[in-house]
Order: structure tokens, then sequence, then C-alpha cells
């Protein structure tokens, strides 16, 4: 690799980390709608989207930048797209699917 390639690159984030920032976007997101149903306001139901929103984007820039390296032979703009859209809209679920493929790949 040469060196304007190392420079780069952004350095990469334990599973760990990426699992902690996860979970803490879960659970933050879990007490928003919580409170939301809780309490009947139309004010925790704009927080649950601009949070949802927030934590997709966080979730993106730090932890999908950080923990998954493209393939270059697939590495085109509309798989990358297709992938870093669907892991922001569908965070809950993409992410839960991510670690678990990584453990999976990490245990055997």
């Amino acid at each position: 690799m040469r060196s304007i390639e190392r420079a780069t690159q952004s350095p990469g984030m334990s599973v760990r980390d990426a699992l902690m920032y996860y979970v803490v976007c879960l659970v933050g997101f879990a007490i928003l709608v919580y409170l939301g149903i809780e309490l009947k306001e139309t004010l925790y139901a704009k927080l649950v989207i601009v949070f949802y929103i927030s934590a997709g984007l966080l979730l993106n820039r730090t932890v999908l930048r950080r923990t998954v390296s493209w393939n270059r032979a697939r590495a085109t703009l509309y798989n990358i797209s297709q992938a870093k859209l669907k892991c922001f809209l569908l965070w809950p679920i993409k992410y839960f699917v991510l670690f678990l493929r990584i453990g999976i790949a990490e245990v055997f």
C-alpha cells in the first residue's frame, strides 16, 4: 500500500467500541420511545425522529466508516451508497446484523 493511501485511511475501531456506540444509541432511542408512549406529548415524537436521524448519521460516520473495509472489486458507487443508506435508514436492524456477522467471523 502506498503511503498516500495509508495517510487517507481512517484508523480502525475495535468491535467493542463500535458495539458501545450502537448500544448507547439503541438505549437512548428506546428511552425516548418509552417516554413518548407514556407521556403522549408531541415533543417526544419530534425528539424520537430527530434522535433516530442523528443516531443513524453518527453510526454511519463513526462506526461504519471505521469497522467496514470495502472490497475493491465491489466498491462501486451504487453498492456503497446502497449499503450506507440502508444502514442509515434501518440502523437498529442493520447494525445488529453487522455485529452479528462480525462476531461470527471472529469466532469461526
